[in-house]
């Protein structure tokens, strides 16, 4: 018997990467816009995260407005893994089984967000969907 994993993918998201901000000046200078920010980095000095594509616009001035250096990582897609155990690693072991390397990843005990390039997104939601996971596991 096996349970079922459920993958979500995509690509109505961007990724930025932003220099020398905290994640509370970022949080701070999205609140009076419409930007959604999604998963949310701090790596040292550095912010990475998430906001629909759909904002790019507000979501550069409000960077701008911060006096920030920043990119778009651009063609990426965004897959979101429930139903395995251990999500991060099985999620891991089987994109690098399918040969698929992951952007950014972030996980909690029940899931796991990956971002992986567009040209990728098919063969990843793939290998993911198509491993069940075993029941009780």
């Amino acid at each position: 018997m096996t349970t079922e994993v459920d993958v979500r993918l995509s690509s109505d998201e961007a990724v930025y990467e932003v220099s020398a901000v905290r994640a509370a000046e970022l949080v701070e200078a999205l609140a009076g816009t419409d930007v959604a920010p999604g998963t949310i980095v701090q790596i040292g000095d550095d912010v990475v995260f998430s906001a629909p594509r759909s904002a790019r616009r507000e979501t550069g001035s409000a960077l701008d407005g911060l006096g920030a250096t920043w990119s778009e990582r651009g063609r990426l897609a965004k897959l979101t893994v429930a139903g395995v155990s251990n999500p991060p690693l099985r999620v891991l072991a089987l994109l690098e089984a399918a040969g698929v390397e992951p952007q950014f990843v972030s996980a909690s005990p029940a899931a796991a967000t990956v971002f992986v390039a567009q040209s990728d997104a098919d063969r990843a939601a793939k290998a993911l969907a198509n491993a069940p996971e075993p029941a009780g596991a």
